[in-house]
């Protein structure tokens, strides 16, 4: 009787706990960013062969290229080092593309050293004059962590959320409810 209820209780608190972080992860899909912040973060993600963006990055691109329309006054930093297996640094590749969709290139700044998304808000950090928030922009499933990891360093932080990839969405959402309660802890 003693198994039963104690494997009930520890199955009531699996439960509560994926509820709860899945909530945590679709909170972040709500886009609540209105151009209140003068820089964006925008996250890096896997870059292809031939230095194309993968389909998770172009979402993340297509949602900055869409705010700079919007916001002609807020000025992007785009993140991201270079991975064993690309060609070149997310950031250049976002560079790119950005100032191939038409945002001025003084608009944008170029953090190219990071490999996490602690160091990506850290490193951007180091490139910005002294501000109180930022808008991040990453993938849907990704919002909440980040705007956690950037309180920790004392913004205020908004999101804009990019749709994730079907093929993706599954493993990256479980994954992420893992770091969104190691960010929670650590604050990385």
């Amino acid at each position: 009787m003693k198994k039963s209820m104690i494997a009930g209780i520890g199955l009531g608190v699996m439960t509560s706990l994926h509820i709860f972080f899945d909530r945590l992860v679709k909170n972040g899909y709500k886009n609540k960013a209105n151009g209140e912040f003068d820089y964006v973060i925008v996250l890096g993600a896997k870059v292809n062969a031939g230095a194309e963006p993968s389909e998770a990055l172009k979402n993340r691109l297509n949602k900055a290229v869409a705010y700079a329309n919007k916001y002609p006054h807020v000025c992007f930093v785009v993140t991201g080092g270079q991975g064993a297996d690309e060609d070149a640094t997310e950031a250049s590749v976002m560079f790119q593309y950005m100032i191939q969709h038409g945002v001025a290139p003084e608009r944008i700044i170029i953090e190219d050293a990071s490999t996490s998304t602690y160091e990506n808000i850290r490193n951007s950090l180091y490139l910005l004059p002294h501000v109180e928030g930022v808008t991040i922009i990453t993938s849907d499933y990704h919002c909440e962590r980040a705007k956690i990891i950037a309180k920790r360093f004392g913004l205020q932080a908004n999101a804009v959320p990019a749709d994730t990839p079907e093929n993706i969405k599954f493993k990256v959402v479980q994954r992420e409810r893992v770091l969104i309660l190691k960010a929670a802890i650590t604050g990385r």
